[in-house]
């Protein structure tokens, strides 16, 4: 398990909010807060990002984007503000919609 998991702060510098302690509560459906700020600790607000996963945080296939290769087609989005199944599963988006990449450090 990766341990805790926390959000990033102003200027990119550790926020003490937990986000998650350990991967299997990332992929529970269920945060202990929500992922909420950009890398550089600004506030995402209520923004949608790419995640291209279910509920559960696995590779939702077919909703990728064609592996982030495509503007076709449709992906899967989360929602910032969210701790819920949302924070990765936010219904689903056309490929063409600009919203950022979320990615998860693991280590």
């Amino acid at each position: 398990d990766a341990g805790r998991w926390y959000r990033v702060g102003m200027g990119g510098t550790l926020d003490t909010t937990l986000v998650a302690e350990g991967i299997a509560r990332y992929s529970s459906g269920s945060l202990a807060a929500s992922v909420a700020n950009y890398e550089d600790g600004s506030s995402a607000g209520t923004d949608l990002y790419w995640t291209g996963t279910n509920d559960s945080g696995a590779i939702d296939s077919g909703f990728t984007c064609t592996d982030w290769n495509s503007t076709s087609n449709q992906g899967r989005p989360g929602q910032a503000d969210q701790s819920g199944t949302n924070w990765t599963n936010f219904g689903s988006g056309a490929c063409s919609n600009a919203y950022k990449l979320l990615c998860i450090q693991t280590d």
